[in-house]
């Protein structure tokens, strides 16, 4: 009678874990077969749409504007050699960037390492996902194209992404005294549905409305907060270009240090999707970890050129047990307290030779390209593939992506007088207009960077140059100039959101050459209409 009790209570708790864990079951293999779909879905609307994208392409390579912008390209997704005829390229040697992926319960698991380039399939991105045939056959043609017949697909692909504004729109309401933290604690609390959502800004007690002036204002004032040495998250590591790397002792400036570099990466997927343009440098090794491009040791100069010159002197030469070195290294934390690392099990007690010494390389710059900060990376590719399919990346090199996120390096006037429209009233005053671009002319490159964030909201050219200028809603706008009508002094008003600037109708010269310095002294909103 007892076994018979027993055994009817036991059954049905059998029954019902074995329930429990058939229902997890299905519910693990539909999560990961819907983030894995959304990825696939997009690979499928580019290539229905890739023929007759490619059809439509001007593919002259002679065009002198494409000659300017035409880079040594190759998809950035590593062939492993097997395969002579494989869409992917040459095999580059290096360490890739790549995400060793598990399953859970709770979905995919990844955490990023290094693996050597000739070991990676051609077909997988740095997200731990295979690519078919058809796909690599299909980023690998548009990969081919002039630079701005490139980028004219991607910014056609990323308008795909953003979603009707009837469906709904993101606005974010933040005091300027607090832009930073009220804006990253609004990022990252966008719901992944909504993520392509219609972003609008709006600055709390300020009575502009965004119809895209004040968005390019907060992308200019949050990239330049975020990137800044003092605020810890990143640090300048080449004083010629003025890059920023990542702080691999981040997490000494604040607890929340990965949620920030999170946030950072949807800054940046917001960026790319609405065409935005960021101030400061990413270093070369970040814009190769994003795409999958193979880390090489000549990288490390763009990181620390310093330490770059003495690891190569150990390379190159013999007698390194005088050094005294080991398998370690050492580094200073904020709070002045010196860490040792070790690279290998004991390292600190293993000493570099000349017969180990490329093993010590080896090992040593595994861990400064990528070891070092693997989490910050994490974090931040993470927030950026949120937004940016990973995949949608892979049409451009290094070089092209960091033209895609900051724009022209500097302000050319001739392209910027030749794509602007002059309106016709200044008809009666036509020195006007000749004295603006003799003052402009005068500035200094800074100068000329602050005075287009003053007219447009942002210190950057897009990539095509001035003629890449958009309004609010993304369509070309090109800058322009009209006269204010009975006014004969004081300063210019602007129209951020439509690149426009309205001019006095200034007597001479000296007058107006006065109010176009003046503002560049004061704050810039103040003259902005929006």
């Amino acid at each position: 009678m007892e076994s018979d009790s027993s055994m009817s209570i036991l059954l049905p708790m059998v029954s019902l874990m074995l329930l429990l864990v058939f229902a997890g079951g299905l519910w693990f293999l539909r999560t990961r077969h819907e983030l894995r779909g959304a990825s696939q879905s997009f690979l499928a609307r580019m290539l229905l749409q890739e023929q007759e994208t490619i059809t439509r392409l001007d593919l002259e390579r002679g065009e002198a504007q494409a000659e300017r912008w035409k880079c040594p390209v190759r998809l950035t997704v590593v062939a492993n050699g097997t395969n002579p005829h494989s869409h992917a390229g040459r095999v580059s040697v290096g360490f890739v960037t790549h995400m060793v992926r598990r399953s859970s319960m709770m979905g995919d698991i990844g955490r990023l390492t290094f693996a050597e380039a000739s070991q990676l399939d051609a077909a997988e991105t740095i997200g731990g996902y295979k690519l078919s045939a058809r796909e690599l056959e299909m980023l690998d043609r548009v990969s081919r194209l002039p630079f701005p017949r490139k980028y004219a697909w991607f910014l056609e692909r990323m308008g795909a992404l953003l979603r009707p504004w009837e469906e709904g729109r993101i606005k974010l309401r933040v005091q300027r005294e607090h832009i930073l933290v009220e804006s990253m604690e609004q990022l990252l609390g966008i719901q992944p549905e909504h993520i392509h959502f219609p972003l609008r800004i709006e600055f709390v007690g300020e009575a502009g409305i965004d119809a895209g002036g004040l968005q390019r204002e907060w992308f200019s004032i949050l990239f330049g907060r975020l990137l800044d040495d003092e605020l810890g998250l990143f640090m300048t590591c080449h004083r010629h270009t003025q890059a920023v790397a990542i702080n691999p002792h981040s997490e000494d400036c604040t607890a929340d240090h990965l949620l920030y570099f999170r946030g950072i990466g949807r800054l940046l997927g917001r960026a790319l999707l609405e065409g935005q343009t960021m101030q400061a440098r990413l270093c070369l090794p970040i814009l190769k970890h994003l795409l999958g491009t193979p880390i090489t040791f000549s990288d490390l100069q763009y990181v620390d050129p310093e330490v770059y010159t003495s690891m190569t002197w150990i390379r190159e030469n013999d007698g390194v047990d005088a050094l005294e070195l080991t398998f370690s290294v050492t580094e200073l934390r904020a709070d002045d307290e010196v860490v040792t690392i070790d690279l290998v099990d004991g390292g600190r007690d293993k000493a570099v030779t000349d017969v180990n010494k490329l093993e010590f390389l080896h090992l040593k710059l595994r861990y400064l390209m990528l070891g070092r900060y693997a989490p910050q990376l994490q974090a931040l590719s993470l927030g950026l593939f949120e937004v940016i399919p990973q995949e949608a990346l892979l049409v451009f090199d290094y070089q092209e992506l960091e033209l895609v996120l900051c724009g022209l390096p500097e302000i050319d006037l001739a392209d910027w007088k030749r794509n602007t429209v002059v309106a016709p009233s200044f008809g009666e005053s036509p020195l006007v207009v000749l004295w603006f671009w003799e003052v402009l002319g005068a500035f200094t490159d800074d100068e000329r960077a602050r005075f287009l964030q003053f007219s447009t909201g942002s210190s950057r050219v897009p990539v095509q140059g001035f003629k890449g200028l958009t309004s609010y809603d993304g369509r070309i706008c090109p800058f322009s100039l009209r006269p204010l009508p009975g006014q004969t002094r004081g300063f210019p008003k602007v129209h951020t959101c439509f690149n426009r600037v309205e001019l006095p109708l200034y007597s001479n010269m000296a007058e107006m050459e006065s109010a176009l310095y003046a503002v560049l002294d004061m704050e810039w909103t103040e003259f902005s209409e929006e």
